[in-house]
């Protein structure tokens, strides 16, 4: 049995790091500490990163500040990861508006707008 614990205990003093190992190890750690809070924020809104395809879709419309932010409000409150499929589907958006969250004469507008008369 004292012959086992030997083997393990060698096993082990061979996994001791070096200072150079032990020095990548620490920066990796507080890498992935100052990334996951960002990563983790994220998740519960639109990607950000998908803002100016976002306004591009709006600014084709014809749709005015207010109603672009309507729109990107529905997406935020959907947890939508891509905010310009609202454009292509209707049914998010009269989802909302059934729900009575938007301004029934600015969503009469995006309608217009967005998807004809």
């Amino acid at each position: 049995m004292e012959d086992l614990f030997e083997r393990l205990a060698s096993g082990f003093r061979g996994l001791v790091l070096g200072p150079e190992a032990a020095a990548v190890l620490g920066a990796v750690v507080l890498l992935s500490l100052g990334i996951l809070p960002l990563v983790l924020s994220a998740r519960g809104e639109p990607a950000r990163w998908r803002r100016p395809e976002f306004r591009r879709f709006a600014a084709a419309h014809g749709l005015t500040r207010a109603e672009e932010r309507m729109l990107w409000g529905i997406a935020r409150r959907r947890r939508m990861s891509d905010p310009a499929l609202l454009f292509v589907r209707r049914s998010l958006f009269e989802e909302e508006a059934a729900g009575g969250r938007l301004d029934p004469d600015r969503a009469e507008s995006v309608r217009r707008k967005v998807w004809g008369p």
